[in-house]
């Protein structure tokens, strides 16, 4: 539906084993509800400058910023993620999240709550079994693996008002 995003992905490609639109986005098509903003994750073989180039390079893109370091969102501060760049194209806001993992599987890994294990191959929406698992059963999983993002787990809890959180986590929130 979106060529100038299966454009970006295969030249993102180029730059990384992976390159995949994943989390809240797909996630939100699938249920029919509105996404604020589109996420793309790339695997450590992409340098965030590289990345940056790349973007500067499309004439459909603008307000391309560079956040590394100290300069990370709230929500993307996590030691999995080196760099995000945000950017618009086609009227859409998106974030590239350059993280240091290797590949699909391990990125999906780092994500903070189950239900947002959610992720478009080619046409198709597709999800974890935890992601499908907590759909169906109303909850917010807390993946034990990672530390979540308090204002992350507040944004999803207001989207999902009626769904049961669940910590898996050892680490309070």
């Amino acid at each position: 539906e979106y060529p100038f995003i299966k454009s970006l992905l295969l030249q993102l490609k180029d730059l990384s084993k992976v390159a995949v639109v994943a989390g809240g986005c797909p996630r939100d098509i699938y249920l029919d509800l509105p996404f604020s903003d589109i996420d793309i994750y790339v695997s450590h073989e992409c340098h965030f400058v590289d990345a940056t180039n790349l973007l500067c390079s499309m004439p459909e893109v603008s307000n391309v910023n560079l956040q590394v370091g100290d300069r990370l969102p709230t929500q993307y501060k996590a030691e999995h993620i080196t760099a995000v760049i945000s950017f618009e194209a086609k009227g859409l806001p998106f974030q590239l999240v350059v993280t240091n993992r290797r590949t699909f599987d391990s990125i999906l890994d780092t994500f903070s709550v189950n239900l947002s294990k959610f992720y478009f191959e080619e046409k198709n929406i597709k999800y974890t079994e935890t992601a499908g698992r907590d759909l169906y059963k109303q909850k917010i999983t807390v993946n034990g693996k990672v530390l979540v993002n308090k204002s992350y787990l507040n944004k999803i809890t207001k989207k999902f008002p009626t769904f049961k959180v669940i910590n898996e986590s050892s680490l309070p929130f």
